[in-house]
């Protein structure tokens, strides 16, 4: 079998394209077509059949927007013989006028005139019959489908937009014509391009190419060789000593490499994937790696680093593949513990080709002195719900501009975009700008985002052109990169997304998302952005696409404007903690609160998903939790977004800058985390209440909706500072004394890194439970002033904070606005006011 990667070209014209001969007339305004579009009368395979048929149509519909003419569409066997056709595939006519699709190269079309029958073909595969799924259009190479849009780009004034008949803008002519002696010909050197798919026909025209003959498991094979429900319980010893214990894991199970029987198994699984019928297989460890702690991995291969190990592991089973299999290859994923190139050895076996995730200009240079025959794939974070920015808009103009340009440079033979599509409205241009380079990166931006704009808004072009060029400039604002593991520190930076604790949900940065926001999006910028998006809607373009388009492009930039709008309210009441602030905060959160309520729903989906609009999946057809979240992984938005403000707002609560007066009202604890709220902090609320004497301070809990029985273990604290000193004191909601902590080190002065306590012996409060004189579950602390060494003033105002955790819930009187991880939850303080 040749090498399946050699013979690439890109974007090179091989004959003379579109030369000046005598014009064919397609199709003429108010005249009409002496055409028809004939396609084979059968492939052998219904699949194939099908996918060129709707090519067919996309072409003849496509000529009637343009000029109002409707070519017949025909089997082969049926068409016309004294009429001229546009012939689609391998047919009969190709063949009888010379040209032939035996021996083109992976996607490779081809346009040709003979007569004045016009040819659009290319190479055409059919699905591997013990594939995945081998009538999906995924299953299959379809040049010649390529070959129709290029035709329809180049003569018919036609853009594949976004998924969807609504997605394909035509713009009118007065006559289509093709020069009489055309001959075009393309070998993409991109052999695929490859996500979540859409469209059959937004796919091929973007140039986002199906790989059938690649056996990709997305990134990772170890945890496909060995399943851990068929091998955990019979082989604990296959997976990663942990902790001293054999342990797994529901989604990323863990691995002890040294056991001959799991390099076996992780082999034969390459064999048995290439024995269905795939040219190349992908071999990565698991996600989210975590190294074997036992002896014998320790010393494997004779090298400490485990990303070292897996390289050795990994090529060693490349080399027995290239006798196994000859012919065939491996791509081996560079990612995480192997992002590093291997430095014990710098040439692959010839079978090998290397998936960068991800791909940056830092990490291709890491691998100039490595010897890889057959180039590189690339795994891309361009996109995704779960990037820093969520479900609003990530790259900008020159940073796509730039990547293409280093595929082109670097060798890239194919791509995996982790994430794509969950924009169609406010990423349109940049999916449009990005695919089409993939064809010739020396395009221009500005001319691509004018072509888009053209063909998708008609008459409200300008104003829209206008419009994502103040979303790009936006766009160019960052934060700087920064790590998310430490077992990265001094290594190059970027999210690592291998690492656990990001996998886990548990990100320390999570306050990143909502500073990118605020740096992008302040309030002047999106009233400028809205005030260009109501003067398009009201040009009114009465195109499809733009019909189609702009309800979208006005959800998403709600979705946006809102969400940003949290982030600025969010940012004032952390300045002022003024009742208005929090007022206009809350009224924020439930603006966007209710917009997402009015996202339309897929029917039938369970948990609820956005709607899919004809072909286009809205937001990319997440979770509805995962919008309101913002997104996952790096994405998730936390307080202020999560905060049920309705029920704040009814029960009295401002969660931060609060006062509590003695002798006053019972004050209602939230949440202490910014994490979602739990159930438990509305159905067994918690309240405090302060008075004090010439002797003591007295803090009372009440327990709703809770037995004393069911309090008994809960943590009760109580948190009181004069200005000069902060002290924390301790206890169970039990009878008994409490612990008594005096702070040290406030946070501000730990680098951020929480508050810092030292225990102080021979003093201590008293907790009585029930307190006196109260109904329900309750539980009082009493601090002598004895103990604190500084008794108020009628009048005076003092620090104060009270907490309540047990296994259900952590809830916290103030809140602290500028939590960033678990050390900081009670680093705030509100204010007590001691009245007679």
């Amino acid at each position: 079998m040749k090498n399946i990667f050699l013979g690439l070209l890109s974007g090179i014209l091989l004959a003379g394209a579109f030369c000046h001969a005598a014009d064919l007339t397609i199709a003429e305004k108010n005249v009409g077509s002496n055409y028809q579009i004939a396609v084979p009368e059968s492939t052998g395979n219904a699949a194939m059949d099908r996918f060129l048929l709707t090519a067919a149509e996309v072409l003849r519909n496509s000529i009637r927007q343009a000029t109002g003419v409707s070519l017949p569409v025909v089997k082969e066997n049926a068409r016309t013989p004294a009429k001229p056709a546009i012939c689609i595939g391998d047919t009969q006519a190709l063949r009888k006028a010379g040209f032939t699709t035996d021996g083109l190269k992976k996607w490779e079309h081809r346009i040709d005139v003979k007569g004045k029958d016009i040819f659009l073909y290319g190479n055409d595969v059919k699905s591997n019959p013990k594939g995945r799924w081998p009538n999906d259009k995924s299953s299959f190479i379809l040049g010649s489908v390529k070959a129709v849009t290029v035709f329809l780009e180049k003569f018919a004034n036609t853009r594949f937009l976004v998924p969807g008949a609504e997605g394909i803008a035509v713009l009118p002519l007065e006559r289509i014509t093709v020069p009489g002696n055309c001959s075009y010909r393309k070998i993409p050197r991109i052999e695929y391009c490859s996500a979540r798919t859409s469209d059959l026909m937004y796919d091929i025209a973007n140039n986002a190419f199906y790989a059938p003959w690649y056996g990709t498991y997305g990134g990772h094979s170890h945890n496909v060789a060995i399943p851990q429900g068929k091998y955990f319980k019979t082989n604990p010893e296959y997976f990663a000593l942990l902790k001293g214990k054999r342990a797994t894991h529901p989604t990323r199970p863990q691995y002890c490499l040294s056991n001959p029987n799991v390099q076996e198994l992780i082999y034969q699984e390459l064999l048995t994937h290439a024995d269905k019928g795939f040219d190349m297989v992908q071999l990565g460890q698991s996600d989210g790696f975590r190294p074997c702690e036992c002896e014998e991995c320790a010393k494997l291969y004779g090298v400490k680093d485990f990303g070292e190990k897996l390289w050795i592991m990994h090529r060693n089973m490349a080399e027995r593949f290239q006798k196994d299999r000859p012919g065939k290859m491996l791509c081996i994923m560079a990612y995480g513990p192997t992002l590093e190139p291997p430095r014990t050895f710098r040439k692959f076996p010839d079978n090998v080709m290397i998936e960068l995730a991800p791909f940056t200009d830092e990490n291709f240079e890491a691998w100039k002195g490595h010897k890889v025959k057959n180039g590189f794939t690339v795994y891309l974070y361009n996109w995704g719900w779960y990037q820093t920015e969520g479900f609003t808009p990530k790259q900008n103009m020159e940073f796509l501009a730039k990547q293409a340009a280093a595929f082109n440079r670097d060798n890239v033979r194919g791509i995996y975009r982790c994430g794509f599509g969950e924009l169609f409205g406010l990423e349109g241009p940049a999916y449009y700008q990005w695919s089409r380079r993939l064809d010739n990166s020396a395009l221009d931006s500005g001319k691509l985002l004018s072509d888009y704009c053209r063909h998708a808004f008609g008459g409200a072009a300008g104003t829209m052109e206008q419009f994502y060029l103040l979303l790009d400039r936006r766009l160019q604002l960052n934060l700087p990169p920064s790590f998310t593991g430490a077992e990265h520190e001094g290594k190059r930076k970027g999210t690592i997304w291998n690492d656990p604790a990001l996998l886990e949900g548990k990100s320390p940065a999570m306050l990143d998302n909502m500073r990118l926001l605020a740096l992008r999006y302040p309030p002047e910028i999106l009233a400028e952005m809205e005030t260009l998006l109501v003067k398009a809607e009201k040009e009114n373009p009465q195109n499809r696409t733009a019909k189609f388009l702009l309800p979208v492009i006005r959800m998403e930039f709600d979705y946006l404007k809102l969400t940003a709008g949290v982030v600025t309210a969010f940012n004032r009441f952390r300045e002022t903690k003024s009742d208005a602030d929090f007022k206009a905060l809350a009224a924020a959160v439930d603006a966007r609160n209710q917009l997402i309520a009015k996202i339309p729903l897929q029917p039938n989906a369970k948990p609820p998903r956005p709607a899919i609009k004809g072909s286009l999946r809205l937001f990319g057809y997440p979770l509805i939790s995962e919008i309101q979240d913002g997104g996952r992984l790096r994405a998730p938005l936390f307080a202020p977004f999560n905060w049920d403000v309705k029920w704040m707002q009814e029960k009295g609560i401002k969660p931060a800058g609060r006062v509590i007066h003695t002798g006053g009202a019972p004050q209602m604890l939230v949440q202490k985390d910014y994490y979602r709220q739990k159930p438990v902090i509305k159905e067994e609320p918690t309240s405090v209440a302060v008075r004090w004497d010439d002797q003591n301070l007295y803090v009372t809990f009440l327990f709703g909706n809770a037995t004393q029985e069911a309090v008994y273990n809960d943590q009760i604290q109580v948190i009181l500072g004069n200005g000069k000193k902060r002290m924390w004191f301790t206890a169970r909601a039990r009878n008994g004394r409490t612990g008594v902590y005096e702070r040290t080190l406030a946070s501000l002065d730990n680098k951020g890194n929480g508050d810092q306590y030292k225990g102080i012996s021979g003093k201590t409060g008293t907790i009585t439970a029930p307190a006196p004189g109260t109904e329900g579950a309750s539980a009082m602390i009493t601090i002598p002033w004895s103990v604190f060494g500084d008794t108020p003033v009628k009048g005076a105002e003092w620090e104060f904070n009270a907490i309540r955790e047990n296994p259900k819930g952590q809830y916290i009187w103030e809140y602290n606005l500028f939590q960033k991880t678990w050390r900081n939850l009670r680093d705030a303080a509100g204010r007590i006011v001691f009245k007679e």
